[in-house]
């Protein structure tokens, strides 16, 4: 069933159009990806599509009565200081508000537990403000749920939450990311926003794209054999009209004319192929001849503050040699930022800071350089083309050509930092890092703000080169493909282990453990709960049902034996109140 039809809809951002002419529906049974470069209006999209942007020409049309959820990227600071259940009640329907056990399952089955209901927002981390966000949408009882960029800056803890909720929600939803692995998982159609168009087919992400590779290639070929044929019908005219002079001959000069209109109607026809996206993402690195490039041996990372420095992990002996790319995984909190800037800022000072005592050396042929997550690799207020000017041994035209090619225009190379999206902050600070060709990189979330595309060059990029790299990355995609040594902080250690998936299962396991010992739900005393009848006794006991269904539905691996018997025994304590 069709929930929402856009009808030739159009919009420009200060005169430049974003997207152009597009038709499109939204279905009941599909769950769709929205897919394209940084600033090419994906999230401009969104918004029109969730009526809170109007269009320069079209209309958006939502089958009557759809309500529509939106997971929003932030926590409003408005209800930081309410509790969660407050906050939740704030976005809820009528009929859920008027059903305690309905509320209060939905934040159990999202992970929270009841204990928890009272405490602030602000207390929350990260990872639990993301499951708020979640709950507060799905209060609202939607058909349909809008996300956009949702597993961004999340932690892998919930990042796995998220994904296996959304596996099994039964909603249609349409999700931006640039999380290739989660898009593969949660998605069955993927929309393409490219050249102010729209590109649809239904798979997901990795088969769509190399379904629009394909297109393309097609396009391309189609257009070549266009342009051939039209070269030749050109030629074949040019050869009447000049036989028509010479013998002056009609109707030589009628065929001509003929074919001449022939070409123009074959050039009005032509196969639009995609414009090639010119910016590029590359990181020039230097050789290191050195096999060794970074040893560790009896190391503390720590944490400095006004009070004491808290040690946050400790390493052993570890040996990094030239071509290691090392991710480091753990928990968000547990140092894996600082252990990445304690390198940066050792190899930065060597001069004035003795890495002998702190158990770290570097080989002296490294050169180093350093990507921050939080972009304040960037000068705020230098004009961008001073920035890389002042870096840069080149002219003044390679320094603004290297500009051109990263993605800033020559006009828009006179702007701060501060004026520059997070995209566009990333790309400038790898150009940066490229300007220094060096030898290992140290590289913290650096694609927090890359599209895909710039992901999958950045990969590329690294993989082929045989710099060191130090990065850390919540991307499992980026990690599969760009890592080939796996550390972890585990119990306040960094050890090694083969490969990701090991934490990645860890993690989701320790995820169950933590819902079923939040929520003992045999231990609650069924008449805690409020009903208003015994219709709603009734409902309580169906949607158990519904719960336990969609359990056994699951592989038997992913299947959460504890939670399955739990709900069996609410259900018998439910069935002997009637």
């Amino acid at each position: 069933m069709i929930l929402m039809t856009s009808n030739h809809i159009s919009f420009k951002l200060n005169s430049t159009p974003l997207f152009s002419d597009i038709s499109f529906s939204l279905h009941d049974s599909e769950r769709t990806a929205l897919i394209g470069n940084n600033g090419c209006g994906k999230s401009t999209l969104m918004r029109v599509i969730a009526n809170q942007q109007s269009t320069d020409k079209g209309e958006i049309t939502w089958r009557r009565n759809t309500r529509l959820g939106i997971i929003e990227q932030f926590v409003n600071e408005s209800f930081l200081d309410l509790t969660i259940l407050e906050a939740v009640k704030q976005n809820c329907s009528t009929p859920l508000l008027n059903s305690p056990w309905q509320l209060t399952s939905l934040l159990l089955e999202i992970g929270f537990n009841e204990d928890s209901f009272t405490k602030q927002v602000k207390t929350l981390s990260g990872g639990w403000k993301n499951r708020l966000l979640l709950a507060r949408a799905l209060a609202a009882e939607p058909d349909f749920l809008l996300l956009d960029e949702p597993t961004n800056h999340m932690d892998v803890t919930t990042l796995l939450f998220f994904e296996d909720y959304l596996q099994n929600i039964s909603l249609p939803y349409l999700v931006i990311s640039h999380d290739r692995e989660f898009l593969d998982s949660c998605t069955n159609r993927t929309l393409f926003l490219r050249d102010g168009k729209i590109f649809d087919f239904p798979f997901s992400y990795t088969k769509a794209r190399q379904a629009l590779y394909e297109m393309d290639a097609s396009d391309k070929a189609r257009r070549q054999n266009e342009l051939k044929e039209m070269n030749r019908i050109e030629a074949s005219a040019k050869q009447l009209a000049t036989w028509g002079k010479i013998y002056n001959n009609e109707d030589f000069a009628r065929r001509a004319e003929s074919m001449r209109k022939r070409v123009e109607k074959l050039r009005g026809n032509l196969t639009e192929v995609a414009t090639v996206d010119k910016r590029k993402l590359t990181i020039e690195t230097a050789e290191n001849r050195a096999k060794l490039a970074v040893t560790f041996e009896k190391v503390n990372i720590k944490t400095s503050n006004s009070n004491e420095d808290k040690i946050l992990f400790s390493i052993e002996k570890l040996f990094i040699s030239r071509g290691d790319r090392i991710v480091i995984l753990g928990k968000n909190g547990c140092g894996k930022s600082v252990f990445l800037k304690t390198l940066a800022y050792l190899w930065a000072n060597q001069q004035t800071s003795n890495c002998l005592e702190t158990g770290i050396r570097f080989n002296p042929q490294c050169t180093l350089g350093y990507y921050d997550q939080m972009l304040g690799g960037v000068p705020i207020n230098e004009p961008i083309f001073k920035v890389l000017r002042d870096i840069s041994s080149g002219s003044d035209l390679e320094v603004r050509h290297n500009l051109v090619a990263t993605g800033f225009p020559v006009e828009e190379q006179h702007k701060t930092s501060s004026e520059l999206s997070g995209g566009q902050k990333a790309r400038l600070q790898i150009l940066l890092i490229s300007t220094l060709k060096p030898n290992i990189l140290i590289l913290d979330e650096p694609t927090n703000h890359i599209d895909i595309a710039g992901c999958e060059a950045l990969e590329n990029e690294l993989i082929t080169s045989k710099v060191t790299v130090f990065f850390s990355s919540h991307d499992r995609r980026f990690i599969s493909n760009m890592a080939n040594r796996f550390l972890l902080v585990h119990e306040n250690k960094l050890i090694e282990i083969n490969n990701p998936e090991e934490y990645y299962a860890t993690e989701l396991v320790a995820d169950e453990k933590n819902f079923v010992t939040a929520s003992p739900i045999h231990n609650k005393n069924i008449n805690n709960f409020e009903f208003n009848s015994e219709d709603d006794i009734l409902k309580a006991i169906l949607e158990i049902d519904e719960k336990i269904e969609g359990e056994l539905r699951q592989k038997p691996a992913r299947q959460n034996a504890q939670k399955i018997k739990e709900l069996k025994e609410r259900k018998s304590q439910l069935e002997r109140l009637i």
